[in-house]
């Protein structure tokens, strides 16, 4: 497994099953963002490692070009999911971290049953490149015109609104307003 350290996100090559990942979780402190290409992974279930993954403080993207071969519950710990084509409504389940992933429209699409793709549960990537290039290229697009101050203060907000209250999630808005407005005005003053 190799772990790629980018400005704002860390990259995960060559992992063979999330146990691994958790053995090295130590070197994953003070992340922002997670990139893991999972097209040579094995899903292998571990309450342990996807009770640490929900409960990680970064967010974590999962790449695959053949999505479709994962579960619905092993995707669903992931905060998001890049893939080469839509992925099975009838693999995919309408429950609560459906509808915190996706989306109400979505969920309520998926509940219906009229669709035969799971609504915004993957982001399709397209292009000439490879697939790896291709999720490498999106996660950059998503960080790259943010500090890595603003980063963290994003993944905070997400992550509040993914695991916690509404006033969780409201104090970590707060928070973070407050942080950028104090970065704004150093800025202001060294210049």
């Amino acid at each position: 497994m190799i772990i790629q350290k980018h400005k704002l996100f860390t990259e995960i090559i060559g992992c063979k099953a999330l146990g691994e990942l958790y053995s090295e979780k130590e070197k994953l402190d003070g992340i922002s963002v997670l990139l893991l290409h999972g097209d040579d992974m094995e899903e292998a279930p571990d309450d342990a490692v996807t009770s640490w993954l929900s409960a990680v403080d970064f967010i974590t993207v999962f790449a695959a070009e053949n999505i479709s071969r994962f579960s619905y519950e092993f995707l669903s710990k992931f905060d998001v999911r890049l893939g080469g084509a839509e992925y099975p409504a009838s693999s995919a389940r309408a429950d609560d971290r459906y509808r915190l992933l996706c989306g109400d429209m979505a969920y309520e699409v998926l509940s219906s049953g009229t669709s035969d793709t799971a609504p915004n549960f993957v982001t399709v990537l397209s292009g000439e490149e490879s697939f790896d290039a291709k999720a490498l290229a999106y996660v950059n697009r998503v960080c790259g015109d943010k500090t890595e101050a603003q980063m963290k203060i994003l993944t905070r907000c997400l992550k509040a609104a993914a695991n916690d209250s509404i006033k969780a999630v409201l104090t970590a808005e707060s928070e973070g307003f407050y942080a950028l407005m104090a970065q704004k005005t150093e800025d202001a003053a060294d210049e």
